[in-house]
């Protein structure tokens, strides 16, 4: 939407200045590829919360509801970033990270354990067994867009 208005603008200010309409997009280079986040979740309302937060971020997001779709997905479609439920059905988000961090494909992939298991050590739990980051649940939407631009980074 942002994109949609900035070009409105500047066919807006070429006109201005006699350029015909549409030129501003003659020299336009290619758009930027957005990030490709793969959300792993089998809660739909967490998962809806996330692809509209992500998707209204400009992300392009893809689905998972249980471990073995969201290895799937990864392996289709290669995302950037993975936010992973650790609680699913299936797999549970170990065993996916496990079996990613095997494959040499998916070593370096960012994975972010997503959890409403916030116990003392599940944090320190999680990035031993190899989680790029941890989120907590009830997922805190004024923090997440920030969290995911250093989960990128």
């Amino acid at each position: 939407a942002v994109h949609a208005v900035a070009r409105e603008v500047a066919e807006q200010l070429l006109a201005v200045a006699g350029e015909p309409a549409g030129a501003a997009d003659t020299d336009a280079e290619e758009p930027v590829k957005q990030p490709v986040i793969l959300v792993a979740e089998d809660d739909p309302a967490s998962r809806q919360l996330l692809r509209e937060i992500l998707g209204a971020d400009g992300y392009q997001v893809i689905e998972a509801t249980n471990g073995r779709e969201a290895l799937e997905r990864i392996a289709e479609m290669q995302p950037d970033l993975v936010l992973l439920d650790i609680q699913m059905p299936n797999l549970d988000g170990f065993a996916v990270l496990r079996q990613l961090r095997q494959d040499p494909r998916f070593a370096n992939l960012r994975v972010v354990a997503v959890t409403a298991c916030a116990m003392r050590g599940d944090h320190e739990k999680a990035l031993a067994a190899g989680f790029d980051a941890y989120i907590t649940k009830p997922i805190d939407t004024r923090e997440l867009g920030a969290q995911i631009v250093r989960f990128l980074g």
